[in-house]
């Protein structure tokens, strides 16, 4: 069994996880190009040492979690990749998670839940997104330990953990706090009272006077109430799982599965449900400020060396020299830039 990475107690027998590596943030896809020669998700490549950022979260993942409680979500497409099977095939039996195909994020969070609220209606869940960089690790998971803890307080509610920014970054998500819950004042916990996603320089500024966190989207929750809250928001989602949930184990689960996301529409996870909660729900998504780690999600080259330069890694990316890594970053910062003033150039008419 785990331990916790301060006490040395035992972790919930009841904790699970699921980590999310089936939707790749195409924002790096020219850097990696350059840097690999191929196409590779996002999750699935080596930037530093020699795990990708995929086996980077499974680690961090399983110092709390044992493995064969933890899910791993990823695409069909993605399986035709040798690299892709060859990180996941040590994987225990029934952890992998294959989605038939790309309906967005809120499916791929439901799919694996929906395995672990069969094993376990009861079940606190860890979930991570596979593609960001932490540093400071124990000091992370000792956050998410702290967060399954203090759901045993609110079971209804999702705990969202949300860094204090070390800097003005506008291509981060935010978190606005929204003031402690009356039940979980002294647990650090505030309410969410809305997110904002790549603010203006003018909108950055107020939120970080506001006290505005970024956005980790690692989460943690009671299984039975986020299919609780889908139920309410989205009942025909809902009755798509719960007949799912009818055919896992089987011999058509595959079959069933596949038809079921065929059927369905496309859900965004952030958008459909978690920015629903704070206006219709007040204290059902709270968040949990973490001081004193190191995190970057990597939607650009530019927040990769920013936060690898913060980090003392910048000269371990894949071996590559730094002024080589600085000259793939320049080269994308200098093609962005042609894009755009071609973009805003003034169109000549004729005639």
């Amino acid at each position: 069994m785990p331990t916790h990475p301060i006490d040395g107690k035992a972790a919930p027998s009841l904790l699970y996880g699921v980590v999310l590596a089936a939707r790749d943030d195409r924002g790096l896809a020219q850097f990696i190009r350059k840097l690999r020669g191929d196409d590779l998700p996002k999750p699935f490549v080596r930037f530093i040492g020699k795990r990708s950022m995929l086996e980077h979260t499974i680690a961090r993942a399983e110092k709390l979690i044992a493995p064969e409680r933890l899910f791993v979500s990823v695409g069909r497409e993605q399986m035709k990749r040798p690299e892709v099977r060859r990180q996941i095939a040590r994987r225990p039996r029934g952890t992998v998670v294959v989605q038939p195909e790309d309906k967005g994020s809120l499916p791929e969070v439901l799919l694996p839940l929906l395995h672990i609220y069969h094993r376990d209606p009861l079940a606190t869940v860890v979930l991570l997104p596979s593609d960001h960089f932490v540093s400071e690790e124990n000091r992370f998971v000792s956050y998410l330990y702290l967060a399954s803890r203090t759901l045993e307080r609110s079971p209804a509610s999702l705990l969202l953990l949300g860094i204090k920014p070390e800097a003005a970054e506008a291509d981060y998500g935010y978190i606005v706090p929204g003031g402690a819950p009356d039940k979980l004042r002294g647990f650090g916990v505030e309410r969410v009272a809305s997110f904002v996603e790549n603010p203006s320089k003018a909108a950055l500024s107020e939120l970080l006077e506001r006290g505005a966190l970024w956005n980790t989207m690692a989460i943690v929750f009671k299984a039975f109430t986020v299919f609780d809250l889908i139920a309410r928001l989205m009942p025909s989602l809902h009755a798509t799982f719960e007949s799912l949930g009818r055919a896992l184990g089987g011999k058509r689960e595959r079959q069933a599965v596949a038809d079921a996301y065929k059927a369905i529409e496309s859900y965004d996870f952030s958008a459909d449900l978690l920015e629903q909660l704070p206006g219709k729900r007040p204290d059902s998504l709270l968040t949990l400020p973490v001081e004193g780690v190191l995190w970057s999600d990597w939607r650009s080259p530019q927040t990769l060396v920013s936060a690898l330069t913060r980090s003392g890694y910048l000269a371990r990316v894949n071996d590559i020299p730094e002024r080589e890594l600085f000259a793939l970053w320049a080269s994308r910062e200098s093609s962005r830039k042609r894009t755009a003033r071609t973009k805003n150039a003034p169109t000549l008419r004729l005639g």
